[in-house]
């Protein structure tokens, strides 16, 4: 990887660390073999940590959390809205490779989502509604 670019944050009480990843591939004659362009999302509180990584120009997250089960703790459901806001298609690590969330817990983030925005809307004036 090189040139990371990171960025710490917190939006709507969700700590997140981001950063920008670029990992180029050679062949030995100087061809490129693979070239990955990509951003990594850290999610940590509670001493439990979520991952994601989204490959620029792609519309999907991959989640992964090697600690503790997504649909029981509320911080995941919390990254998991932060997520569906910037993509479309969210996937999850289970035992099989990455899957869509469970069912239950997709209608959750979709509530999380409408429940954000119903809160971010502006009326015509500039002002929150």
């Amino acid at each position: 990887m090189t040139g990371p670019v990171d960025i710490v944050e917190s939006i709507n009480g969700v700590p997140v660390s981001i950063t920008h990843g670029l990992d180029v591939g050679t062949r030995p004659n100087g061809d490129i073999e693979y070239h990955y362009n990509f951003l990594d999302y850290v999610f940590a509180a509670d001493e439990q940590t979520i991952f994601a990584r989204s490959y620029l120009g792609d519309d999907r997250a991959d989640v992964r959390s090697y600690t503790r089960d997504l649909d029981s703790w509320p911080l995941a459901l919390r990254a998991l809205i932060y997520l569906q806001l910037r993509y479309r298609e969210l996937t999850v690590l289970m035992a099989n490779g990455y899957e869509p969330l469970p069912k239950a817990l997709a209608r959750r983030v979709e509530e999380g989502v409408a429940q954000f925005l119903a809160a971010s809307v502006i009326d015509r004036g500039g002002r929150p509604a």
